[in-house]
């Protein structure tokens, strides 16, 4: 999807709520974790708005998160594969 195509509704974007921390490659996953709501997750493009973010948020949880009752806060994470993780701990 090019950054010129029309953006997706929230509800034709399919989430994830078990699988939380995919990784992937190829693919961008955005992860909202809510201590309000189930947290979910879905694969982004590069045209994604923050707007958009809010209507999955807002279509998944319509009578708990009416829109322009919360905000998004963006932080990223890199995870590493759990091989890596004993000699990053091995290091200190």
């Amino acid at each position: 999807m090019s950054s010129t195509e029309e953006l997706p509704q929230a509800g034709d974007i399919e989430v994830e709520y078990d699988d939380l921390y995919r990784q992937d490659e190829e693919q961008a996953y955005v992860t909202l974790m809510s201590q309000e709501v189930a947290s979910l997750n879905f694969a982004a493009e590069a045209n994604y708005t923050v707007r958009l973010c809010k209507e999955i948020v807002h279509f998944h949880n319509p009578e708990e998160m009416p829109m322009g009752s919360f905000e998004l806060i963006a932080s990223n994470k890199v995870w590493l594969p759990p091989p890596a993780l004993p000699a990053i701990h091995a290091e200190r």
